[in-house]
């Protein structure tokens, strides 16, 4: 009789590791979105020693490398039809590719603004974004 196994007791463990699961997977959501926000360049993801400097102005709304945010500021004065002749590598096709970035980094702002996102993040006890 002491090799019986409670039938009551195996479905609660096999509840509470899928529970766990979950909340393991929902953890890794929401770090892919946080983890290494402040420490790493949004764009390339080389890692930003604190305190970063010249990526942190008004004309740079993202949290970028040096060389992002040259990049960066580079790609809104040609928006602005300033053209530096000599960043001959800025081409039209390196103006899609910053567009494109751009535009990804919205859907993932829009998403994280989300009210399922906002619920799952209030779940865990997630900081804010931002």
């Amino acid at each position: 009789m002491a090799n019986i196994i409670s039938l009551g007791d195996k479905i609660k463990d096999a509840k509470q590791k899928k529970a766990d699961l979950f909340k393991r997977r929902k953890l890794r959501a929401l770090e892919t979105f946080f983890f290494g926000e402040r420490q790493l360049c949004e764009r390339c993801h080389i890692e930003i020693t604190p305190p970063h400097h010249k990526s942190h102005s008004l004309r740079v709304p993202y949290l970028f490398c040096d060389i992002c945010a040259e990049e960066y500021v580079s790609y809104i004065d040609r928006m602005q039809g300033k053209e530096n002749h000599e960043l001959y590598w800025q081409n039209d096709i390196w103006m899609d590719v910053w567009k494109r970035w751009i535009d990804y980094r919205g859907a993932v702002d829009y998403y994280v603004q989300s009210k399922e996102f906002i619920q799952l993040r209030d779940e865990l006890n997630f900081p804010e974004s931002g």
